[in-house]
């Protein structure tokens, strides 16, 4: 979209200044030594009031604000009782009507608006109305379509600002101007346009003797409003979703370390007491991990002759086990929140004033069913390492935001230097809100948007409009883009091995002399041999696992610090005092 003849997202409202890219063309001067005739039209809703005008009526339009137009009409004796109440609402238009020296008429439209408050002098018969024309009212009635395409270039995200829903529209707006070095204001038939705060080629120049004499004046923004060091701080939070998976692997002692009936025919021949499925699985879910790709060793179903020796084998307990391997898993959620600690800063003007800071901040949460149910959710597969749960295009975007309202910050407190001057409001009917104005004249050079235009139309003197240019006065050499630092990246663990080694798991066996003590704190199977000694104490028949521990630094709250730091920087308008 165009603004003026140039890109709104383009080199104006990213801070190089459009000189730079074009070519200027003449700005139209203003010339003196010309004398004219004026009058004013005044309509309100379809009936022309011009006659009734009194006094000093007045215009006020000013960038990012409603225009104002304040005027007095004085009501004939032949009208009888009134009632101006009746007008509140009414719409108004205020024509300003000049005639050259050279006989050329020009009517030029000063104000379109509503009443919005009359009131009525009864002594001597006057209605002072005060008039607006609604910025906020009318921007409230657009839609959010409509605002977006006023405001191309803008950032918006409810993590920075507010879900929109039921919220005002006019807040909208402004909430998406603070990202966008660039105001909203209506031209004087009241249509509301996007105009940006750098200066393009002039529209207007205004030579030596083209002011009225004496009127130019300049202010300064206060020291304090020179904000030059944006601090912000964005907090970031998610979950790092994790799993970690251990191999193991127990086979009875007394199987000669040998599988299928070999194993089987070398236990039978010293056989004892044995595990089964559910105790396996008992043990194993009972350190906090689940089973997944398990491969049993189970007792053989019953045969007449396993192990040739013509003895019969009779099973009836088909989930005894001599041995397994399996695959132990757990999963937990841990939170990560990433604090990015971004500082918008401004050399030049940092040199020239010192610092001036000011701070903002912003967090938001990624939440989403996966990260909620990881832990509760049965495990059915899945490999050691972490997954990140993030939403990148949404980090992308609220630091966006937050980086571009900073930006807008610092140029907005170096927009403030303001030149003042006034003319006859006949020598500037072009002269519009927004345009640039270049003045050379009563020791002042100066080049920047037109930020303000007041008329004062003295009915019984001469009509006068004072003119306000905004000026850029940051400076710098360069600017950094605004791009969001990585996200952290914490890497994944090595790949298990095609054939992981598994934690063997012992046994043991009791109730015959010369074996071990029983070792309640031993992993894996405990039993006792079915051809024992009676005197001695039996071992407890169960099976035990101890999961391994996970670091601290793997289940707290991970706060991981980022930091980065922009340059701001922006052409400066010229201005020149002598």
């Amino acid at each position: 979209m165009n603004i003026n003849g140039e890109q709104i997202n383009g080199a104006v409202l990213n801070g190089a200044s459009a000189l730079h890219l074009v070519t200027e063309p003449e700005p139209q001067p203003i010339t003196g030594g010309h004398a004219f005739y004026w009058h004013l039209e005044l309509l309100i809703g379809d009936q022309d009031r011009s006659d009734w005008l009194h006094g000093q009526p007045t215009t006020d339009r000013e960038r990012g604000s409603a225009a104002l137009c304040d005027f007095a009409l004085h009501v004939p004796e032949s009208e009888g009782s009134y009632n101006p109440s009746e007008w509140r609402g009414k719409t108004v238009r205020l024509n300003y009507v000049s005639t050259g020296m050279d006989g050329i008429t020009v009517s030029a439209r000063r104000f379109t608006g509503r009443i919005i408050t009359p009131s009525w002098d009864g002594t001597r018969r006057l209605v002072s109305c005060q008039c607006s024309d609604q910025l906020q009212q009318r921007a409230e009635a657009l839609s959010i379509e409509q605002i977006d395409t006023l405001t191309p270039g803008a950032i918006w995200t409810q993590d920075v600002f507010s879900p929109l829903a039921g919220r005002s529209h006019w807040e909208y707006l402004q909430e998406r101007l603070s990202t966008i070095p660039a105001s909203v204001d209506a031209d004087v038939y009241g249509d509301i346009r996007l105009t940006p705060w750098f200066s393009d080629a002039p529209a207007w120049r205004f030579g030596p003797d083209t002011t009225l004499y004496d009127t130019a004046s300049n202010t300064y923004a206060d020291l304090d409003q020179l904000i030059n060091v944006v601090e912000l701080t964005v907090a970031v939070r998610f979950a790092r979703l994790r799993q970690l998976n251990k191999s193991y692997y127990w086979q009875h002692l007394d199987t000669a370390g040998q599988t299928g009936l070999p194993g089987f025919c070398v236990w039978r021949g010293n056989s004892g007491e044995l595990p089964n499925i559910e105790m396996v699985q008992a043990a194993v879910e009972g350190s906090g991990q689940t089973i997944i790709n398990p491969n049993w060793y189970r007792l053989p179903p019953s045969t007449p002759n396993p192990c040739g020796t013509g003895i019969p084998w009779i099973n009836n307990f088909p989930s005894l086990l001599l041995g397994g391997s399996w695959v132990g898993a757990r999963r937990w959620s841990q939170t990560v929140t990433e604090t990015y600690t971004l500082r918008l800063e401004a050399p030049a003007s940092i040199e020239d004033v010192g610092e001036v800071y000011s701070r903002d901040s912003a967090s938001y949460e990624v939440e989403t069913e996966r990260s909620t149910a990881w832990e509760s959710d049965p495990i059915t597969d899945g490999i050691t390492g972490h997954e990140d749960i993030l939403d990148e295009p949404r980090r992308q975007l609220v630091i966006r935001c937050m980086l571009a309202r900073g930006r807008v910050e610092i140029l907005r407190a170096h927009n403030q230097t303001l030149v003042t001057w006034r003319e006859p409001t006949s020598m500037v009917l072009g002269v519009e809100l927004g345009q640039t104005l270049f003045i050379e004249d009563q020791g002042y050079l100066a080049r920047a948007r037109c930020c303000r235009i007041v008329d004062e139309f003295d009915l019984s003197g001469a009509p006068v409009t004072t003119l306000t240019i905004a000026l850029m006065r940051l400076g710098g050499e360069a600017s950094d883009p605004l791009i969001p630092p990585a996200h952290s990246y914490e890497p994944q663990p090595e790949p298990e091995p095609m054939n992981p080694i598994a934690q063997s798991l012992p046994t043991q066996m009791g109730r015959r002399p010369g074996l071990p003590e029983y070792d309640e704190e031993l992993d894996g199977f405990s039993g006792n041999y079915d051809n024992f000694d009676p005197v001695l104490d039996a071992f407890p028949r169960r099976f035990q696992l101890t999961a391994p521990e996970i670091a601290a630094e793997l289940r707290d709250e991970l706060k991981v610090a980022i930091a980065a730091t922009y340059r701001v920087s922006a052409d400066s308008d010229p201005l020149e005092l002598s």
